[in-house]
């Protein structure tokens, strides 16, 4: 007989799935990380919040992956949320921000928007 109530899924750990992100990426399967991490990134949200290190940390690498694949029109709000975060809370001139505002007019000029 089955249990009542039916046993949840386990939500997959965030280190492991960081890890299979390496590998995967490391093995060139850019898309295959890159649907990882899209599966991922609600999980965390929903446990950590959006403002979270843990989420920013996951986010990072989803956007990097997108960009990496071609795929700008998801990676453009990704890099945009990430350079917002990181702008509040590192200055304007960060290395990391200036280097999300260039992905940033990257992902613009691909999409075939003046930058």
């Amino acid at each position: 007989m089955a249990p009542w109530p039916p046993a949840r899924p386990a939500e997959p750990d965030l280190t492991t799935v960081l890890d299979e992100v390496r590998h995967l990426v490391a093995l060139g399967r850019y898309p295959s990380a890159a649907d990882l991490l899209s599966r991922t990134l609600p999980l965390a949200t929903r446990r950590y919040g959006e403002a979270s290190p843990i989420v920013r940390g996951l986010r990072k690498p989803y956007a990097a992956t997108l960009m990496h694949i071609g795929d700008y029109a998801h990676a453009l709000p990704e890099i945009r949320r990430l350079a917002h975060e990181f702008t509040l809370e590192c200055g304007p001139y960060d290395s990391v921000v200036l280097q999300l505002r260039a992905d940033e007019q990257l992902c613009l000029r691909h999409l075939g928007h003046a930058s």
